[in-house]
């Protein structure tokens, strides 16, 4: 079980950004996870998730672009403008996966979800809980973070 707090500063050429996390879990919940950016003139405010490659290339000479060029990208109205998908060209991610009791997973779930799907068993009374973060280092919108918890699921109502 994690409880505690990771603060990740990383230096940027135009700001400071500070990366606040706090992650805890209580059997699967996910009680707080945030990122909160510096000001500035971020790729994101300029391009809203659509920067040419030509943008990339000339700010980050070091990444292979060839997986991206041909991919294109759709409007998207999400509450506000943006487009879709957004690209990740730099990433780290750490995941970790734990056994829990099953029940306790299936009380945890909405009504509705537990309709159309269940919780998955890998032994008896027991499934599976995933904690990951991921600190996505050069994406369309700059620097981010995101963490979340996960219960593996198959699809089908109680047997």
């Amino acid at each position: 079980m994690f409880n505690g707090t990771l603060d990740v500063k990383q230096p940027s050429d135009k700001v400071r950004e500070h990366e606040y996390w706090k992650l805890c879990s209580n059997l699967g919940n996910l009680i707080e996870c945030r990122c909160v950016a510096g000001i500035g003139r971020r790729r994101h405010h300029r391009y809203r998730s659509n920067p040419p490659l030509s943008v990339i290339e000339a700010e980050a000479p070091d990444v292979d672009l060839s997986l991206f060029k041909g991919l294109k990208k759709e409007k998207a109205n999400i509450g506000f403008e943006t487009y879709s998908p957004n690209f990740s060209y730099q990433n780290n991610s750490v995941t970790a996966v734990f056994t829990a009791d099953l029940d306790k997973l299936r009380a945890l779930m909405p009504a509705e979800i537990l309709a159309k799907v269940q919780p998955l068993q890998v032994w008896p009374g027991r499934g599976l809980v995933a904690l990951a973060a991921y600190a996505y280092g050069y994406c369309d919108n700059d620097r981010e973070s995101a963490g979340w918890l996960a219960t593996t699921c198959r699809s089908g109502s109680p047997a």
